[in-house]
């Protein structure tokens, strides 16, 4: 196979419009002086106006300095900030908070608000032969308690309402 050559260079057609083409204008518009005029990038001092402060930033003469506050450099401290958790009716992994390790939670089902509110509901409707009980013995309508395996703590209860 024999290589081709590299294309062309592309070139611009020609300004297609009458004299020549619209250049920026290179003039302030009336009532604002300075306009257009080069005045480098933001942070630069264009002529007539102070400084610009920032968070953080200490100037260069002796009263910037002054007024800045002193920031020393201490011993850096980790900090372990648990991202959010999605609690749930299923065992997560997660940091205990009482004894400080790295856990996959324990759950245990209880009787909460939802179990009673469907047991009533059961009950109003004609709940005979004691089937208001049901929700009592279903993990579906019970509330969800996630414990540390280690130091057994609570860590969160999650609730059905």
């Amino acid at each position: 196979m024999s290589e081709e050559p590299p294309p062309p260079p592309y070139e611009y057609p020609a300004y297609q419009g009458q004299g020549q083409p619209p250049s920026a204008p290179t003039q302030g518009y009336p009532g604002h002086p300075g306009y257009g005029t080069d005045q480098g990038y933001p942070g630069q001092n264009p002529a007539g106006y102070p400084p610009q402060q920032y968070p953080g930033y200490y100037g260069d003469n002796e009263t910037d300095k002054e007024r800045a506050p002193l920031v020393t450099s201490a011993q850096q401290q980790t900090i372990i900030i648990p991202a959010s958790i999605v609690w749930g009716r299923y065992p997560l992994q997660t940091v205990c908070g009482n004894c400080g390790n790295a856990i996959l939670t324990e759950i245990e089902h209880v009787a909460g608000t939802f179990t009673w509110l469907i047991a009533g509901i059961i009950l109003l409707i004609g709940g005979w032969l004691m089937c208001c009980l049901i929700p009592f013995f279903a993990d579906s309508c019970k509330d969800v308690q996630h414990k540390c395996p280690n130091c057994k703590m609570l860590i969160h209860t999650w609730t059905r309402l």
